[in-house]
């Protein structure tokens, strides 16, 4: 998607329905919806170049036994959050069973997993 915010709910219900349809329970539904939230909105207000017509955030969400595989990508240069920020991946370690943030080849990504039993 483009790095705009308007973007951000239309992903966050999409990603809630599509949740739904796998039977993901609502506690982990909501974790999911939240990290994925956070990852987007972080993309788009500190990491991307909003000015570049060719910049985009990437959201991909999989599936794998017992578990459900959240990648945010950013094509955009990381710019280091502003004083009073920083508790984006803080938070997604506590709700995803693992959540890890990578800044490399202009890229930064977010990879979080969360167990999913149906």
């Amino acid at each position: 998607m483009p790095p705009h915010p308007a973007h951000l709910m239309p992903v966050r219900n999409h990603v809630r329905a599509w949740l739904a349809d796998l039977g993901v329970a609502l506690d982990t539904a909501r974790d999911i919806v939240v990290v994925t939230d956070e990852a987007m909105t972080n993309a788009v207000e500190h990491g991307s170049r909003p000015n570049t017509a060719t910049a985009v955030v990437t959201l991909t969400l999989a599936t794998q036994p017992g578990a459900i595989v959240l990648t945010v990508v950013d094509e955009g240069a990381w710019q280091v959050p502003t004083q009073g920020g920083d508790f984006g991946l803080p938070m997604s370690r506590v709700l995803a069973d693992r959540a890890d943030l990578r800044h490399e080849e202009g890229r930064t990504t977010l990879l979080a997993r969360f167990r999913h039993a149906r």
